[in-house]
């Protein structure tokens, strides 16, 4: 599963901007017919910091478990620097569109870093657990 976690997010947003900020994200990042991920593949976090002052002045979105290597598509492409990239840009943009809309970062805010890490094929160092009673495992 990837994951984009959105640091810095300024207190009192409306759950239904996250909720649109959350939705642009998938979609963007599915739209990116390369990666071969499905919207439901993609989780997005915006955890709550514990410092209120300075939020919202600059945002750190980190992109993490985006493999080199579809883990289950051989005929997928490979993600490269180039397709990483094109994510970050995805998750930007997505970003700029919902909260610029709804103008609900402070006026003083600089500027928002994205960065998508590269993750090896070989998946040394992690394991997954999936519930085989969720109804979301089932066909």
């Amino acid at each position: 599963m990837f994951h984009v976690i959105i640091y810095g997010i300024p207190v009192g947003i409306d759950g239904n901007i996250l909720e649109n900020c959350l939705n642009t994200i998938r979609a963007n990042v599915a739209s990116i017919s390369s990666l071969a991920i499905e919207e439901k593949y993609i989780a997005v976090w915006f955890p709550k910091d514990h410092l209120s002052d300075g939020l919202g002045e600059e945002l750190l979105v980190v992109g993490e478990g985006l493999w080199d290597k579809h883990p289950e598509n051989e005929d997928a492409l490979e993600r490269t620097a180039e397709v990483r990239s094109q994510v970050a840009e995805a998750i930007l943009v997505a970003i700029e569109v919902i909260f610029l809309r709804e103008d609900c970062l402070p006026p003083d805010s600089t500027n928002v870093d994205v960065y998508v890490k590269p993750c090896g094929d070989g998946r040394v160092g992690h394991i997954s657990w999936k519930n085989k009673k969720s109804n979301s495992n089932k066909n």
